[in-house]
């Protein structure tokens, strides 16, 4: 005999897979507790591990930021080369004569002792500029250049007096036509010898413009050879200046270029103090200062009023973090000098 029940809903169980067209859907607050703690902890894991990330990085862009700072503060940046530790008593020599700003310098002859121990120690200009060289007296030698240790112990010897420097038989040029123009002078400039800087320019020309009362143009080129001159623009003159405030002379041999102020006498430029060098890709002209006063000469962090002891100013822009003693972005070559008795002049070069 068979018999039937009849069952309700709340007696169905089902003891095996749900069926897969009505799945069970389980809410969040069925979840075991263990399921949401798993959840935040990889939240968690993911946040920390960016925090670490970050903090690496910000580490390593402050090491190289501090290393830089560093690199731009050493002291093979500033000096324009180390002299050697005297092995004997140096050679005493004369008081300065003025106050000059050092420039760089060669040599071509080896000069006798007695003629570099006549040049006064302000007069001295640096015949071995390179920086990170030990100039020996060997080194000096064979640049055909002066070498004599500076004083040193007792004032008023000063840091920085180059060892090695310019003698004054020094081959430079030599002037030697120089013919008047409607705005001045005109003339040829020979040198007969070739120093160690390579490709010397043998001829030049020299134009020396007297463009207004107040200004005086000195031009020396290659007659040869168009080189490149920076495309800024300048006064040209149309006429020679009248009544001057400043004369001119020229040295014939060695050649060198004697500015004057007329009414006090003051030397406002003098370059006779050095050679000149000509040379493909290097050039330079060096001069004495009538005062200790001078300004300008940017960029450069560091105080308004230049040391001109045997200081170097490097004139090349370049993008860095402003550094004591140490060129920046931009480059301007002109200098004030503020003479005794309230005169000034300035030089652009």
């Amino acid at each position: 005999m068979v018999s039937y029940k009849l069952l309700t809903p709340e007696d169905v169980y089902f003891s095996g897979p749900t069926s897969v067209d009505e799945p069970l859907e389980e809410s969040a607050e069925d979840k075991p507790p263990e399921s949401l703690l798993l959840e935040k902890k990889t939240v968690c894991s993911t946040t920390t591990g960016f925090i670490a990330l970050g903090t690496f990085l910000l580490v390593v862009c402050g090491v190289w930021l501090i290393s830089t700072i560093f690199w731009l503060q050493s002291p093979s940046g500033k000096l324009p080369h180390a002299p050697p530790p005297p092995g004997s008593a140096p050679v005493p020599a004369p008081a300065p004569a003025s106050s000059l700003a050092p420039q760089h310098g060669q040599g071509n002859a080896t000069p006798p002792s007695e003629s570099c121990s006549t040049i006064p120690e302000a007069w001295r200009f640096d015949c071995y500029p390179e920086r990170g060289v030990v100039v020996t007296q060997e080194l000096c030698e064979a640049r055909n250049c002066c070498f004599i240790p500076a004083s040193t112990g007792k004032p008023p010897a000063k840091n920085g007096v180059p060892w090695c420097f310019y003698p004054p038989s020094f081959p430079t040029y030599t002037l030697e036509t120089l013919n008047d123009t409607d705005l001045g002078y005109t003339g040829q400039l020979t040198k007969k010898e070739k120093t160690y800087y390579p490709k010397d320019i043998e001829t030049l020309q020299l134009d020396a413009y007297f463009e207004t009362d107040s200004r005086l143009h000195v031009k020396i080129t290659d007659p040869s050879t168009a080189r490149f001159e920076v495309p800024i623009s300048v006064p040209n003159a149309t006429k020679k200046a009248s009544s001057p405030l400043y004369t001119v002379e020229f040295s014939k041999n060695p050649f060198g270029l004697v500015v004057k102020r007329t009414s006090t006498g003051t030397v406002i430029l003098n370059t006779t103090v050095a050679p000149l060098f000509f040379a493909d890709q290097f050039l330079q002209v060096s001069t004495s200062l009538p005062t200790q006063y001078v300004y300008g000469l940017g960029e450069h962090r560091s105080s308004f009023l230049h040391n001109v002891e045997w200081n170097t100013l490097t004139m090349w822009a370049r993008d860095v973090p402003p550094t004591e003693l140490t060129n920046l972005y931009g480059v301007h070559p002109f200098y004030l000098g503020m003479e005794p008795g309230g005169s000034a002049h300035g030089v652009f070069c």
